[in-house]
């Protein structure tokens, strides 16, 4: 859905936005180092944390080829509506 997530990124950028497992705000795993929506939907680039022993999970399956998606990134309750989120991650490990 183009603009799904337009209002969500001109209110915060990519640092106000919790890089979360699962969604769960008890389980930070990152940061987000970009968020934009292009014609595909949302690109979201962001770095795991090699610290956080979720995060080298993550990162493990991510390594093996597992796919990882999501259908709402922003960090807020409510959110857009969902679209397609693309980008990828890495450790700087």
């Amino acid at each position: 859905m183009p603009g799904a997530f337009r209002e969500s990124l001109s209110t915060q950028d990519a640092r106000g936005v919790k890089l979360l497992f699962q969604h769960d705000r008890n389980e930070p795993i990152g940061v987000w180092l970009e968020l934009a929506e292009d014609e595909r939907g949302l690109f979201a680039e962001g770095r795991l944390m090699p610290e956080v022993t979720r995060a080298r999970e993550v990162l493990s399956l991510m390594s093996a080829g597992a796919p990882m998606r999501s259908c709402c990134a922003t960090g807020t309750a409510s959110g857009p509506p969902c679209g397609a989120v693309w980008g990828r991650a890495f450790s700087r490990s």
